[in-house]
């Protein structure tokens, strides 16, 4: 009887698992909000104007519990990515030399002689360019904070900068390294795992 009745609660499992896999296969954001999701990505977050992209997203009203949860994680994500660039801003603003930027055209630059709100000031053939965030490759970036995280001691500050540095590489479309990175926070902040699969569920990731 016990075998019989285990037996039956594993194929109503299944049953339950197949049925909400379809679920979440199959369901779908309002186009409204999809054209507007894509348009706010390429006019703002390419280029690093996250606050303004967080504006942009609240300028529709949304019907849906799936657009309203993503649009939360979007603005949870914005937020994050905005200290992002704020902490390279400031560590960057006397200029790094040794080190690798590359352009989004596949430029590669060795010395950063300075940064500003828009973007990053490289030397260049022995003259100053401007770069802005829009042409810089965003994995590079990552890469550039990442020596940020290897500084961090302290698990509060190693834990916000890996938040910071997810929210900027998910709004940059790099769900990947996003996901390496949720691993190695969730090891020092177990209960982000619970807000990170909600999130991956939600995008259908």
């Amino acid at each position: 009887m016990t075998t019989g009745r285990a037996r039956f609660n594993v194929k109503v499992w299944q049953s339950v698992l197949r049925e909400r896999l379809r679920y979440l296969r199959n369901r779908k954001v309002d186009d409204a909000w999809g054209l507007l999701c894509g348009k706010v990505a390429r006019k703002y977050f390419s280029d690093g104007k996250f606050a303004a992209g967080a504006n942009a997203l609240q300028e529709i009203e949304l019907a849906g519990d799936l657009e309203r949860s993503q649009r939360a994680a979007l603005l949870f994500f914005s937020a994050e990515a905005e200290k992002f660039l704020e902490d390279l801003v400031r560590v960057l603003g006397p200029g790094a030399a040794g080190i690798e930027l590359r352009t989004r055209s596949g430029l590669l630059h060795s010395q950063v002689i300075g940064s500003q709100e828009s973007g990053l000031m490289v030397e260049d053939a022995g003259a100053a360019r401007s770069l802005d965030w829009k042409e810089i490759d965003p994995r590079s970036l990552l890469d550039l904070h990442r020596a940020l995280l290897d500084e961090a001691t302290e698990k509060s500050i190693r834990s916000r900068l890996l938040v910071n540095a997810i929210g900027f590489g998910w709004l940059n479309g790099l769900t990947d390294e996003c996901r390496e990175m949720a691993e190695e926070l969730v090891k020092i902040r177990p209960d982000f795992s619970v807000q990170w699969e909600q999130i991956l569920e939600d995008f259908g990731k």
